[in-house]
């Protein structure tokens, strides 16, 4: 097989320092190179490709032992069955474990921001779907909802950022906080230092955000329509304290006014969000 990498040549295109890429093949065998008679190490295409997909799920914040076997058990490509597949939080067994595993394998289909857009937010909307109707009862919604959180969670804590700060949050008596986590992951993987506040944030508590932290700008989730007035109030708070830059999010955030609505997707809102960011 045709092996043209030296190790020199993998350190520079995936941005890994050799010791890591040592230890990643002696620890986890995540590769086997092929070595000349010197006993000099080259790499395929393939292993590279491999190598790269280790070096995302351990920036993701997934521990290299679990993304290792996670590797074996994806195929480092996206499939579309998998990402298009939202059924599979409702039909996963009702433990944690078997969720935080079912999730992990998600994520290891691909990019963070990839696998947000494309299987997370659609499945969450489905897991809401079959709450409405009665087909979900309370406890296995919220298990499932804090399964997501807890690897949300994980993937923002992993994450650094030192660019401009953005506060996010949601308005008061708002509690639908799993797509503003997931919005503030995706900022701070755009260096966006994140000032996360998570749900039910009373309008005067913005302010004092916007005082206390000088952030660039603000984020104001509004998942249902009952929390248009709320999230209203919280954006003429930001406003008031002299932030010019107000941006509002979710389901029903077209009705608020003097804010900016975000695009669609949360990855795409994360871009918006930094661009604007950015110049200020």
């Amino acid at each position: 097989m045709d092996a043209p990498h030296s190790i020199g040549d993998v350190a520079r295109v995936t941005g890994l320092p050799i010791a890591t890429l040592r230890a990643w093949e002696t620890r986890y065998r995540v590769v086997e190179p092929h070595r000349h008679d010197s006993g000099i190490r080259r790499y395929d295409d393939e292993q590279v490709a491999r190598l790269r997909r280790m070096r995302d799920l351990v920036e993701a914040g997934i521990p290299p032992r679990k993304a290792a076997q996670l590797l074996d058990t994806t195929s480092g490509t996206i499939p579309p069955s998998a990402l298009l597949d939202h059924e599979a939080l409702l039909r996963s067994p009702r433990d944690p474990q078997t969720l935080e595993a079912l999730i992990d394998q998600q994520f290891a289909q691909g990019k963070v921001e990839t696998v947000i857009d494309q299987w997370l937010m659609p499945s969450l909307r489905r897991v809401g779907e079959a709450w409405s109707a009665g087909d979900l009862d309370v406890a296995t919604e919220h298990l499932i909802s804090a399964a997501v959180m807890h690897r949300l969670a994980a993937f923002y804590a992993a994450a650094r950022a030192s660019g401009p700060r953005v506060a996010v949050g949601l308005p008061a008596k708002a509690r639908h906080e799993l797509p503003a986590l997931a919005l503030a992951l995706c900022l701070r993987r755009l260096d966006v230092n994140v000032i996360y506040l998570g749900a039910d944030v009373p309008a005067q508590s913005w302010q004092v955000v916007a005082h206390r932290y000088r952030p660039a700008a603000a984020v104001v989730g509004v998942a249902t329509v009952a929390d248009v007035d709320s999230g209203e109030q919280a954006v003429r708070a930001c406003h008031a304290a002299g932030l010019r830059h107000v941006f509002v999010g979710g389901r029903a955030a077209a009705g608020v006014d003097e804010a900016i609505t975000l695009p669609g997707t949360l990855s795409d809102a994360a871009a918006a969000i930094a661009a604007t960011v950015a110049k200020a």
